[in-house]
């Protein structure tokens, strides 16, 4: 098994109890593979990282200009990564070997299921 590097949840505008859920999610997802860890804690540092990405998205820009409104993350030296989307609906997607340095839009439920 691969190790898991990074972990998204979409809380933005859905969830009044973005901790809880974050906590559940975690829990659901890694408990089962041998993690053990304060999982509150775990939500509370995903938090500090998200609130300064989401600011940089929701700020859009200023007078007379737009900022990109897309989300990065980084890789690492990575030249491919597996991603799995968890959609509020509960829905899944997972595209596998997307190469970096790339921009890609997902439509939920778009992905190609194997």
């Amino acid at each position: 098994m691969q190790p898991i590097k990074a972990l998204f949840f979409d809380v933005f505008g859905t969830l009044v109890d973005w901790r809880g859920s974050v906590v559940r999610q975690a829990r659901e997802l890694l408990a089962p593979l041998g993690v053990a860890i304060d999982w509150e804690a775990f939500a509370d540092a995903w938090h500090s990282h998200y609130r300064p990405a989401m600011d940089e998205v929701r700020s859009g820009g200023s007078y007379f200009s737009q900022s990109d409104l897309r989300v990065h993350f980084g890789l690492g030296k990575a030249e491919t990564a597996d991603i799995e989307i968890h959609w509020p609906s509960g829905t899944i997607d997972k595209l596998e070997g997307v190469k970096a340095n790339r921009v890609i839009a997902v439509k939920e439920g778009s992905a190609p299921r194997k």
